[in-house]
């Protein structure tokens, strides 16, 4: 493990960002000398303080204001590709119309270098847990996509795994992908879209769907389903996981039970 690189203190935006760059640094950095201490090493081409290159190497069209992002350096899966190259990563951004990070998004090409660092969070997946409530609004379904995937695929775990996926019709992100994972055992996936005609709205075959906001009698339906307790991940706007998580509470779920992203 290499030792963090100091970022610049021109490198926080003052922004009141969570986590804030210099506070990154300095946990990173606390995590280097104890594994300095442990003789315990980890290579990775990202670095959580530093920016690596990254060249695009393509795009593709995803929802009516998704896209799907592929960049090419070495071995690292922010969002699980199926038969993708070990020396690719794939991030799902949303486009919006006047976004700063989507302006610059939309005027990639393949070829173009870029540069990130991170990814942020030290979240650790415990398979000794019976039941998992995933409750994702938006493009905060990505990282709970790779965590199903990951935990799906380890014959070894035996945690039902339930999402709840907040969305508008139009843009129902990893539709398919997720239709395709009702086919293991132990993974559940209820859509909760905002605006539709139900009356319209073509839904697939066994898809599991609710035209209204997610509601404190929705909570308590999941808790009678699995009779014991659980841990529930919640990732989505800040407004989003406030009300989720008030909601969770007022259900009397324990605090130490919820996570947020």
């Amino acid at each position: 493990m290499e030792p963090p690189i100091k970022p610049d203190e021109s490198d926080c935006c003052n922004s009141g960002c969570s986590p804030c760059i210099l506070d990154v640094y300095e946990d990173q950095l606390r995590k280097f000398r104890a594994a300095k201490c442990s003789s315990q090493t980890l290579a990775n081409c990202l670095s959580l303080t530093s920016y690596s290159v990254f060249r695009l190497a393509a795009t593709k069209g995803h929802t009516k204001d998704s896209r799907f992002f592929t960049f090419q350096y070495k071995a690292y899966t922010p969002i699980y590709v199926e038969n993708q190259v070990s020396n690719c990563f794939t991030v799902l951004v949303k486009l919006y119309e006047n976004g700063r990070a989507s302006n610059l998004f939309k005027t990639l090409r393949v070829g173009t270098e870029t540069l990130w660092r991170g990814p942020y969070g030290d979240f650790r997946i415990n398979y000794e847990q019976k039941h998992m409530l995933f409750i994702a609004q938006g493009t905060g379904l990505a990282p709970f996509y790779n965590i199903l995937i990951k935990m799906l695929n380890n014959e070894d775990c035996y945690c039902f795994l339930t999402l709840i996926f907040c969305c508008q019709e139009k843009n129902i992100l990893l539709r398919d992908e997720l239709y395709k994972l009702k086919d293991y055992w132990n993974f559940q996936c209820e859509l909760f879209i905002s605006g539709p005609n139900k009356h319209s709205f073509d839904k697939k075959y066994n898809e599991i769907v609710h035209f209204n906001r997610i509601t404190v009698e929705d909570i308590q339906r999941f808790m009678e389903s699995v009779k014991g307790s659980f841990k529930v991940l919640i990732c989505g706007s800040q407004s989003f996981c406030d009300n989720i998580k008030n909601i969770l509470l007022e259900c009397n779920v324990a605090k130490e039970n919820i996570t947020v992203f």
